[in-house]
């Protein structure tokens, strides 16, 4: 598993073990340093029970084995949630809760779902975004209302979007660009439903942008669109989920700061949006951005087993040629595994080989946050 944060990356290791790599400037590594760079991963700890993680901007979260919730890094905003604003350079236990189910990192506030189907919130509030009329900060987890079928959650720039038991999908928060998909561009202070569909699946908030798929297999996305992030084949912005194509073969989508990374359940890889730091994996840069899916207009497809093509972090179920120079022992190899997790973060990408247990990683570097040197690792 890995996770992408503003300038830094982290990771689970297949025996449990945590590893992070990048900038280091608050202690988001979480290996008792600050101030540093780490050019490669380094071992968070000797602990051998990490399950998950996440991460965004400055800080990083982790939920053990046995349940528990762990942060680290920038807190500024009280967003790691010990009740403190003091940075933490190595991970703290967050209460003594042992229920905690998943945790997602927004730009200064956090969410997190126990497993009793509750949701939970942290950091700053001055949108709205923990679920409850604005504050300036929540030093520790608060329950959003009373509702017990929360069953997944994200945390945008200083929006939130989670999806219940029931398919419905929620949003709260800030709103300028439209992201919470109410037909508005009205902040909310506590949940409101997305439309009345049923049957949402998964969800990904970006900075200023929201994208979805649904159980039909079906992409959308909504909010700010200056980029071409959603991916709709024009940049205005869209105050509903609008449907990216007519595909019906999505499996999971990601959204970034200003891009858009999405995965087929054939295995391929599409980007679209922001390419500043070359964050869509095209081989270039130089701000090319990509405002539609359309293989035939604006958008980069991977293909399966097409050498030339290129790419970045990947999630797929089957083979993929990357197409891409490993670094490392196997320079100039191709690895045609499948990719199982992956993370974007404002500038670059990573994504875990299935079969080879290797790591991926595209786009910006200026912070170390590829993590190249160590690992097998790829670039573009």
């Amino acid at each position: 598993m890995v996770a992408a944060g503003s300038q830094h990356s982290v990771a689970i290791h297949p025996d449990g073990t945590l590893w992070a790599w990048g900038e280091d400037v608050f202690g988001q590594l979480g290996d008792g340093t600050t101030n540093t760079e780490r050019l490669a991963p380094v071992q968070v700890g000797t602990d051998k029970n990490w399950a998950l993680i996440a991460a965004d901007e400055r800080h990083s979260f982790a939920i053990k084995t046995d349940g528990t919730l762990w942060a680290w890094g920038s807190n500024g905003n009280f967003q790691l949630g010990d009740g403190t604003a003091t940075d933490r350079s190595t991970p703290v236990q967050i209460g003594t809760d042992t229920h905690w189910a998943a945790v997602a990192a927004g730009d200064s506030h956090s969410l997190a779902i126990k497993t009793d189907g509750t949701l939970w919130a942290w950091g700053n509030n001055q949108f709205g975004q923990l679920g409850f009329p604005p504050t300036v900060v929540q030093t520790a987890p608060v329950q959003i209302g009373t509702d017990r079928n929360w069953t997944s959650v994200a945390a945008g720039g200083a929006h939130s979007m989670a999806i219940k038991t029931d398919g419905t999908l929620w949003a709260w928060g800030a709103n300028e660009g439209g992201q919470l998909g109410d037909g508005t561009t009205t902040g909310r202070s506590s949940p409101v439903q997305v439309g009345t569909d049923r049957n949402w699946a998964f969800v990904s908030a970006g900075y200023s942008h929201t994208t979805a798929v649904k159980t039909d297999a079906t992409l959308w996305a909504w909010g700010w669109n200056s980029f071409g992030q959603l991916g709709v084949g024009d940049w205005q912005n869209k105050k509903a989920p609008t449907q990216v194509g007519a595909d019906t073969h999505w499996a999971w989508v990601d959204a970034s700061l200003y891009h858009t990374v999405a995965v087929r359940r054939d295995g391929a890889v599409w980007t679209w949006g922001a390419n500043l730091y070359g964050q869509l994996g095209n081989g270039g840069d130089n701000a090319v951005e990509r405002s539609a899916t359309d293989r035939h207009g604006y958008e980069l497809e991977i293909h399966h087993y097409q050498r030339h093509s290129h790419g970045g972090a990947e999630e797929g179920r089957d083979a993929l040629d990357l197409g891409l120079e490993r670094l490392g022992p196997d320079r100039g190899r191709h690895d045609r595994a499948a990719v199982h997790a992956r993370a974007g973060g404002i500038g670059h990408e990573l994504g875990v080989s299935r079969s080879r247990r290797r790591i991926h990683a595209g786009g910006q570097d200026g912070r170390d946050a590829l993590g190249l040197g160590l690992w097998p690792a790829l670039r573009y």
